[in-house]
């Protein structure tokens, strides 16, 4: 089973499919994931742009860190826990501390154009897809054919 749809014509969601298999461990489709280590995140084909959205709740933007090596985007992220003075904690099952997630992407992305953005919990990249990756029509030429009317039939 492929996490991602890889039946339409996009050339990257093949790459990221294999890229969230061996990124989560396992294959499977959105609807039946199984609980993965690390940050969550999906992938999705905006326009030109291919955005790839972390869950990250109850972390601070300012403690987030996006950067860029080669073909590799890597991201951390801590989560301190809060709690108000004199409380006491007798359980702890939300995830604290320092997180990280690191993506390998494909060619055809422009990652010197990589943005990202802080909402809601929600850290989103943006990633272009280069204008030499982008599917394109291609004219089909062939021979003139003269009008039906001129067509002769040899016999």
């Amino acid at each position: 089973m492929q996490l991602f749809d890889t039946r339409g014509l996009d050339p990257f969601l093949a790459d990221f499919d294999r890229l969230a298999q061996r990124v989560l461990g396992a294959s499977a489709t959105p609807r039946a994931a199984a609980p993965v280590s690390g940050i969550p995140f999906d992938v999705v084909r905006r326009g030109d742009a291919l955005v790839l959205e972390f869950d990250m709740p109850g972390a601070d933007w300012s403690d987030l860190d996006v950067r860029v090596e080669g073909r590799a985007v890597t991201v951390s992220a801590k989560r301190q826990p809060v709690e108000p003075e004199g409380s006491v904690v007798y359980a702890r099952g939300r995830f604290t501390g320092e997180f990280r997630q690191q993506i390998t992407f494909p060619d055809g992305l422009d990652l010197e154009a990589l943005e990202a953005s802080w909402e809601h919990g929600v850290l989103a990249l943006r990633v272009p897809v280069l204008a030499s990756a982008q599917p394109r029509r291609v004219e089909v030429r062939g021979v003139p054919q003269p009008p039906a009317d001129q067509r002769s039939i040899a016999g």
